[in-house]
């Protein structure tokens, strides 16, 4: 069914349930507590025995488990394994779920299992969207003005050619339009510098490509003004982004750690920690990589979202909010219509 603009109403999201640390208790949770509160449908791709017991606890209801189907897979790719081998176990979880994706009958992908694996998967299952030679890892970043930054692509392919950082702009136009609201989004290339002479021989030619584009293209920024909100998406290269991506969760994980050290320290500090709770709980949420779940691999013929490997349920459950938003907006073929009619 379709609403305004084209966009689905519901999604199907396809879970791997045996992807992550601490799957499939974890997985399962998080799909209860997304269909309990926002009525998200799942179908939990995995081991059949383990997955119903996870359904039955206390408090589920019949109205939550209207929401999640079971399909049946007899074999796990596992954190450890080689990416590759999500061809060869045909019957995995994630294969299957890929499955369900291409054949239509689940609108995008969840995942917190082996990432690599994830990107293999794309590939070879669902198959690149034409003009698309490498996916790109779309993750959102709080900033100081309230709104997010997008960081594309921040770990799903590195190499980059020109055309392929013009490519990655223009799916984060699409994402940013269609998911975020933002009708002309902004754009810039992460740089050492603003100048248009700075940067490898792909960033600088790329950024010529792009001023002659219709894109909102501003230039160059550099990484210490990512989070400062002046512009909407900064495109990179997929193993400077990836730097980025765990640099900043490691960064306020220690912040809020050194935090709850420091302040209980005297009586002063046991008041002011009190009185400055309520505050240290907004940034937090803020800044936690748990309220986001993960991000999205876009360039598939399919919407795909990877979580985090040690997502805990309040992780899951945001991420398959989050992938029922990218399925309802069928993002993917927005996306190529988008790239049909730049001509690339």
């Amino acid at each position: 069914r379709l609403g305004r603009e084209g966009n689905k109403i519901g999604a199907i999201i396809a879970v791997d349930a045996m992807g992550g640390d601490n799957a499939p208790l974890m997985v399962v949770a998080g799909a209860l507590m997304a269909a309990t509160d926002s009525g998200v449908k799942c179908t939990l791709v995995g081991d059949e025995t383990a997955i119903k017991p996870l359904l039955t606890g206390a408090g589920t209801t019949k109205s939550t488990l209207d929401e999640i189907e079971i399909v049946h897979a007899q074999q796990v790719v596992n954190m450890t394994d080689l990416p590759t081998q999500i061809i060869r176990k045909k019957q995995s979880s994630l294969a299957i779920a890929y499955g369900l994706v291409k054949d239509g009958k689940a609108d995008a992908i969840y995942s917190a299992g082996n990432s690599g694996a994830l990107v293999v998967g794309g590939k070879h299952i669902l198959g690149l969207i034409d003009g698309v030679e490498r996916p790109g890892l779309l993750v959102r970043f709080p900033t100081l003005t309230g709104r997010e930054v997008i960081i594309l692509d921040a770990g799903a392919s590195t190499d980059y050619m020109a055309k392929d950082l013009v490519v990655l702009a223009r799916m984060g136009k699409v994402f940013a339009r269609e998911v975020m609201g933002i009708e002309n989004p902004s754009i810039a290339f992460l740089n050492i510098g603003e100048e248009a002479f700075k940067g490898d021989e792909a960033v600088r030619r790329a950024y010529k490509l792009l001023k002659q584009t219709d894109l909102n293209f501003v230039g160059n920024i550099e990484g210490n003004k990512i989070m400062d909100g002046i512009v909407d998406i900064v495109v990179c290269d997929g193993f400077v982004g990836n730097a980025i991506l765990k640099s900043a969760e490691g960064t306020a994980g220690f912040l809020m750690s050194l935090l709850k050290e420091e302040i209980p320290k005297g009586i002063a500090g046991k008041i002011g920690g009190f009185l400055l709770k309520p505050a240290f709980r907004r940034v937090r949420k803020h800044i936690d990589w748990e309220e986001r779940g993960g991000g999205v691999i876009l360039g598939y013929k399919g919407n795909v979202f990877i979580g985090h490997g040690r997502s805990d349920v309040k992780a899951i459950q945001n991420g398959l909010i989050f992938s029922e938003e990218i399925g309802r907006a069928d993002l993917w073929s927005k996306i190529e219509k988008e790239l049909i009619a730049s001509g690339i």
